[in-house]
This record gives C-alpha cells, structure tokens and sequence, in this order.
C-alpha cells in the first residue's frame, strides 16, 4: 500500500515511514483538508516516522505543524550524518568499537552463505546503514516501538519535549564501560554496543537457511521471570527499603525441554539515557550464582558493567541521598544464552527481557517501586526494493511455536507460517511539489534550516546547534574576542614603541602587556560564575566601558606607571569582565557545532590583532601617538555596543553555587589540562611580544618594516582559526588538535633560532602565525569539551582561564629577563619557550589518557 492507504490498512503497528518527508507532508496536508479533525488526527495516531537524516525543512515543518506523530529523528547537525546515531551500526566510533564484523571479509564467510547469502552486496562503503531504520521494531526483549528510550538494536531515543502533545525524539547517549576502566559516552554506542548480538543472530538465521531440519539448528530459550510468559506488565510495589526477589528458573531451554543446566543468566543494570553527573544505582545481588563463581562478572560483551549471574536475583533500590524521585524509571535487563547447541555464533542463541522500575509514592506518601517486565516477539527478515520511483520494505512477521511447552512462545520461525507485510514508502519529492514549510507553523522556527537540525535535550535544556539567533550569538561574541583578545595580542606595536621611543627595558615593558593578559585570564572565574549566575549583558557593559576608559586614558599617559594602570590594570580588568561571558553564551546554543562555533568565534582574536595594529601604526604618523590611542578606543566602542545588541542569553540563572568548583580538579583529565594550558601559555606570548622586536634590534628591520611583520603572524593565522575547528570538530577532536598544534608550535621555536634573514623571517613569521593561530583557535573548545553542564561552562571555564592568566603574566617577563641577561641574544629564550610548550604538551596527553585511556584512534 502506498501514502494514504497505508494510514487505513489494518496494521498492528500502523504505518512506518523511511525516507524523505516530502510526501508525506503532502499526504498529511491533504489528510487535513479532506478528514474530520477526529478523523485526520486518527489516522496520525498510526504514523511512525524514523528519519535518518532531513535534507531540508519538511521535517522539521511537520514535527511543527502536527506535534502529535510519533517522529524519532537520526541526525547531527545539518549533513553531518557521522555523528548521528543511526551511523553506528557501521562505525567504530573512534577506535571505541569492534568493527570485524562490518568488514566483507566476516560477510563473506557468514553471511554470503547459501542461495539466498549469495545475493547479499559486496560492502563498497558502510555496512547495513539504513538498518537501523527498521531494527528499533523489533521487540527483541530490548525494545518496545512506542518506547525508543528503552534502548535497543535500533538505537535510543528520547523526547526533546515533555510538552504531552510534542512526540518527538531525538539521539540519546549511551555510557559503555571499556575493559580499561573508563567510560565512553555517544549516541552511537546504543547500537553499537548491540552490534556483535545483531550480527550473530544475522549468521545463525543464514545458517538456518542451509538445513530443513528444525533440530538441526539451535533456537533462541523462552524467558519467565516470576512465573510471567508473555507481554504483560506485571507492577511489584514496595517500600523504599524493600527488595524484590526475581525468578528466572522457569526459563524454558528451547533444544532441551525441561533442562536449564545449558542456560547463562545475566542481569545487568541499563541506566537511562544519561544527562549530567553520575546517576545512583539499583543494587541487584545474585541468590544462585554459578558454581565456583561469586555472581559478578565484571564486564560483558555489551559494555554494561558488574553483570550479576544466575536465574535468581534481589533487586533493591537505590540508596543514595536524593535518588528517589517519583516516575523516575530504571532498568534492568536479563539475558539468557543457550549455551549448547550447533550454532558456531556466541550471540545468536539468547532472549532479553527489558525490566523497568518505576518510582510511585501509595497513599502514606511511603516510597514504593515498581517492575515492568516486558517479554519478547521476534521478526525474522527485513527486504529493501524499488518499483518504478517508490521504495519498497518487506517486513516478514512469524508466529511463534511450540516447542517447549503448549502456550509457550519460543520464536521458533521454521515450524510456523508467516504474516508477509508490505509497505510502500514515498522518496524525497521535488522541491516545487512541497509545502510551503513557513505556512501556519504552530511553532516559532527561526528558518527552515535550524528547524531541521535535532535538538538534543539533556534534563530538560536543548540545543538549537543552528538558527539566525544562535548564529548571532556567534558573531557578538566575536566581536567581543576581537577587543578582549585582538587588542591585547597586538601589544607588539606598543612594546615596539616604549623601548624604542621611551626607551624602557623590554622586560618591564613586557609587565604592561603581561598584566592586561594576566587579567583578561585572571578574572575569568569571577566573571564566568557572573555569567552562570545571569548577569551576562550586565558584565560585558561593564567590561566594555572598563576597557574604553582604560585605553583612552593612557593616551594622556607619559610615566611607566600612569601606563602600567591605565593600559595594564584598568584595560585588562574590562577585557576580563566582558570575555568571558562572550564565550559562556555560545553554551547553550550549540552542542554538536559547539568546536565550530567556538573557532569561528576565535578568529576575532586574529582580526582583532590585526586591525588594532594597522589602525595604530598608520594613525600615529598623522596624528600623533595620542590620538591614534584614542581611535583605537573609538573602535572598542563601536564594536562593543554592536555585540551587546546582538546578545540573547537563554540559560537560567544559577545563582547558587559556590564562585570556584574545586570538585573539577577531582577529575584528572580536568587538572592535567588545566597544568598543560599554564605551560602551552606561559610561552606562547613570547613570539607575539618579541617577534617585531627582534626584526628591529637583530635584523635591522625598520620601525614600519617590523609592526607589518607582526601583522602579517598574526594576519597568518585567521585562517587556521577556522580551520583548526573544522578538523578537530570532523577528524581529531579538539583535544588532539591542541596537542598537535602545540607541538608544531615548540618546533617553530626551535626553527626560529636558525633565522639570521629577514626572507627567513617573513617566511618564519607566516608559520608561527598558522600555528599560533590552530593553539588559540582550539583551546577554547578543548576546553569547552571537559565540560558537560552548560550552566557550569563559566565557573569551570573561568578556572583554567585564570591559571593560564598567571601563565600568561610570567611568560613574556621571563623571556625578557632572560634576553636582558643574556645581553640581547635570543637563543636561550628560543629554547626556553619551545622546552616549555613540550612539557605542556606532555600534560596535555596526560589529559586525553585520563579521558578515554591507552587508545590512540580516539577523537577527544
């Protein structure tokens, strides 16, 4: 059946969709204009969407208009399909996930087997990458259709919204215990971590088609927990000390009735879908362990850890202060294996049965808890076709048997007939056939193409990764980099002229441009914890007039000190104030994107260090020092009420909580970077500061010649910015991406000491600039990824920013007490700062091992 018709066929499950939105939209439209409101809501009821991806608005234009279907939707982000979930039934997740059996060499040994094998494709790109579109309808023990937040084959999903009308889901991540001890998290693993059951059951049931004999293949066990066969529910109320004993010993063996000696019972807790902090556990105890075991298996095949063996179990809720909430579901799955039998596939031969626990309060507002156990049916075989320019799916339902006893349902699908089921599913239309996606939404979507994209809710708080607003957001806080940042990174040109026209020594030039970094840093965790707390607008206003005040007051400055506290103090406390909070509002825009828009966000530092400079150096000539000072000033000005129009921050205040989260240095991979940001720092603005000088002093550059050099390091790199978030976002991850570009940084150090040209320092200077520019356009994101609680961001944020502000006040200093020692010669300097960004580099990569362990493919 085809569009309509299929919305009217009798259908247990109603209709699926699988494709593009195009026309069904038209259907749905047409739906409304012929049915009654009765009617055409009825007949929405049995529409199940997956969407694995939306290539335009339609989607997003009928989760709008007609909340009520039931929508998941597969995606990451506008075309970037590998990080949705739908992609792990073939990725390896970044080095996370076995992959053997996605390969054609394991296909061709167990898949292309027999008449019916041999037709199965060669694999030219990824494995079974629309599968899961149908998988997540099997009711294999995991999971129940109207429920794809219990996990399953197909993947998890959750609700965006718990608006009662608004069905619809989106990716949900899943934690997998590693055999190294650490956790991995990603939407992925709720199909990956499934992979080698899905794939073994796959090669069994192509073994089945090799023998006639019924006997001649194992089958799957029946499951009985406390005497329940069957999909019921069944509920156990208890008190909050209470337990539950769980009985599995009925469990019938489907090749040896009446034996369960060739059974493995595993139950195993399955959180859910995971927001932030660690969530408290139910404590399941095993009462027949098996012998010569102590119940506990530390690890299974699935990634779920301190598996409790036997067929019977002691269930107890979570103890832990503030874990009962009334609702709040858990988990817990038992699995059975057949142990004996012909079949070669470890995973082929076992039945789960999904258990949800449920937190009720009775009428004396005791605590109780409930257990729905929800049993399985088993579909067999899933075919994709085209006729003319449709889709076809075949989905071939069996009925079970009766193998072990009368009544029993062992999914035996050889003995019995089957139910054949055809669908008919509409291709992505035409753009000229769709509706016209901005009529009469019942939702405020700002463009069709941020309507598109999945918002990804964590307890509540969602992502809009896209949209005008959000990008805006991005611009504001650019331009606030480009004052807090750009400014301060062009402090060569003034370093240049205090020692040449003021004639102060370089290293007490260098406290000037140190205190103002020191304290754009140094500020950023009392600034950030402001930002948490909803005072966002109000810090950058009063930032911004900190920093206008500051700058222009130091065109009237002529001592050292009347500059130390206008340029210095007064500047950098405004560029403190205001950055930070620049940076905390892109947190609750973006998820997916959050490396893209950070760098992007960056670049305002290398344009900011350019313009800054070039508005300096070709004002002074005609007007004067003074006055070319206070253009600058003009300049901040403008670009700083520009932002603060375009800022629309969304997060809730957070006004409890302490100013400094000193529990974020419990956590290694937090500390290690925290201790390889200060040394990357505590040498980075040496090139920024001394570059020009020493075009002057060594190679004899005029005054002109060598502010244009420092503009052209810091014009070099702009680009990489974006760049750098382009290839740590897509390929390496942001941590990796800081620590390769750190170490190309400690090599220009070392490659700068054999520069005795001023060829060789233009060209010298161009890379220093590339590199530069890939360190500071990612250690924001590098950063940003430790932590997960967007109403964190600024205090954790700001704690790293103040530990690199001291960094960053000491280095440039040192590098000049060291060259006023070494009478002027640059060398030991060179080697200093290039030996200090490898030990940051070192503690860098102690960060990343903490985070995901000894495993080198890994995107972090």
């Amino acid at each position: 059946v085809y569009g309509i018709e299929a919305l009217n066929t009798s259908l247990s499950e109603g209709a699926n969709l699988w494709g593009g939105a195009g026309t069904p939209a038209q259907a749905l439209k047409q739906i409304e204009t012929d049915q009654s409101s009765e009617d055409a809501a009825r007949l929405r009821s049995r529409l199940r969407v997956y969407a694995i991806s939306d290539q335009d608005g339609t989607g997003s234009w009928i989760q709008a208009r007609w909340p009520d279907i039931f929508y998941i939707t597969s995606i990451n982000g506008f075309n970037e399909f590998e990080g949705a979930t739908w992609v792990g039934i073939n990725t390896d997740d970044n080095g996370f996930a076995n992959t053997t059996k996605i390969k054609n060499a394991w296909a061709d040994e167990n898949i292309r087997v027999g008449p019916l094998g041999s037709i199965y494709p060669q694999i030219l790109y990824e494995m079974e990458g629309d599968s899961p579109s149908f998988l997540w309808l099997i009711s294999n023990g995991l999971s129940v259709p109207d429920m794809p937040n219990l996990g399953s084959w197909g993947g998890r999903y959750t609700r965006v919204s718990e608006v009662d009308d608004f069905n619809w889901y989106g990716n949900a991540p899943d934690s997998v215990s590693l055999p190294s001890g650490s956790q991995y998290r990603s939407s992925q693993a709720t199909i990956w971590r499934w992979r080698d059951a899905m794939q073994d059951d796959f090669a069994a049931r192509m073994q089945w088609t090799l023998n006639n004999s019924v006997s001649a293949v194992a089958h799957p066990p029946q499951l009985s927990i406390n005497g329940s066969i069957g999909t019921e529910v069944v509920r156990f109320d208890l008190s909050l000390n209470g337990s539950i004993i769980l009985d599995a010993a009925s469990t019938c063996d489907a090749d040896h009735p009446g034996e369960t000696s060739q059974l493995d019972f595993e139950w195993f807790g399955y959180p859910p879908p995971q927001g932030f902090g660690v969530q408290p556990s139910l404590t399941i105890l095993p009462l027949t362990p098996p012998l010569g075991t102590d119940g506990i298996y530390s690890l299974n095949e699935a990634g779920f850890a301190n598996v409790t063996l036997g067929p019977k179990v002691s269930i107890s809720p979570p103890t832990e202060a503030g874990s009962a909430t009334d609702g709040e579901e858990w988990h817990v799955v038992l699995q059975v294996r057949t142990k004996k039998g012909p079949s070669n596939f470890k995973d082929a031969n076992i039945r789960r049965k999904n258990t949800i626990c449920t937190w009720t309060y009775n009428g004396n507002n005791s605590q109780s808890w409930g257990i729905n156990i929800l049993h399985t049916v088993y579909v067999t075989h899933v075919s994709v076709g085209r006729v003319g320019s449709r889709l076809v799916c075949q989905a071939r339902e069996t009925l079970p048997g009766a193998l072990c006893r009368p009544g029993d349902n062992t999914g035996d699908e050889l003995q019995n007939p089957s139910i054949a089921r055809w669908l008919t599913l509409g291709l992505q239309q035409p753009q000229s056939s769709m509706p016209d996606p901005e009529a009469d939404l019942p939702l405020n979507h700002t463009n069709s193409r941020q309507s598109s994209i999945v918002e990804e809710e964590e307890e509540g708080f969602t992502y809009p990764d896209g949209g005008t607003t959000a990008w805006l957001q991005v611009l504001a806080s650019h331009l606030i980099n480009q004052i807090a940042w750009g400014y301060p990174s062009s402090y060569g040109v003034y370093q240049l002229y205090y020692t040449t026209t003021l004639s102060l020594p370089s290293s007490q030039a260098s406290w000037i441009g140190s205190i103002q970094i020191f304290l754009t840093f140094g500020i950023c965790a009392l600034s950030g914890r402001l930002a948490d707390a909803g005072y966002t607008r109000h810090a950058v206003i009063v930032g911004l007039f900190m920093a206008v005040m500051g700058t222009f007051l130091t065109s009237f400055c002529h001592a050292y000190w009347q500059i130390f506290l206008a340029q210095g103090l007064c500047t950098g406390l405004g560029m403190g104030i205001m950055f930070m909070p620049g940076i905390t509002i892109l947190g609750s825009y973006f998820k997916r994107r959050k490396t893209l828009a950070l760098s992007i966000v960056t670049t305002g530092t290398g344009l900011g260090s350019v313009t800054f400079p070039i508005l300096l150096n070709y004002t002074m000539p005609h007007v004067g020092f003074a006055w070319a000072v206070r253009c600058q000033a003009l300049m901040m000005l403008i670009l700083g009420v520009i932002a603060i129009a375009l800022m629309r921050p969304r997060l809730a205040p957070r006004k409890k909580g302490p100013l400094i989260e000193w529990g974020a240095f419990k956590e290694r991979s937090y500390t290690c970077f925290a201790i390889g940001s200060f040394f990357v720092f505590l040498s980075l603005y040496f090139s920024l500061f001394y570059m020009n000088v020493f075009a002057r002093e060594v190679i004899g550059l005029s005054f002109t010649e060598s502010v244009s050099l420092l503009l052209i390091l810091n014009s070099s790199g702009i680009p990489s910015r974006v760049l750098s978030g382009f290839i740590a976002g897509r390929y390496l991850g942001s941590i990796n991406m800081f620590i390769i570009s750190n170490v190309v940084v400690s090599g220009m150090y070392f490659a700068w000491i054999g520069v005795d040209t001023s060829p060789g320092l233009y060209v010298l200077s161009v890379f220093f600039g590339i590199a530069n520019g890939f360190v500071q356009g990612v250690f924001t994101p590098a950063l940003a990824s430790l932590t997960v609680d967007p109403t964190k961001m600024g205090a954790r944020f700001g704690m790293v920013a103040t530990i690199v502000g001291v960094a960053s006040l000491a280095g440039p200093p040192i590098a000049g007490a060291i060259l006023d020692v070494s009478g002027g010669k640059y060398i030991w300097a060179q080697i200093w700062a290039a030996v200090i960004t490898l030990l940051g580099v070192g503690s860098l990569f102690a960060a990343r091992i903490a985070a995901v362990g000894n495993v080198l493919r890994a995107k972090v």
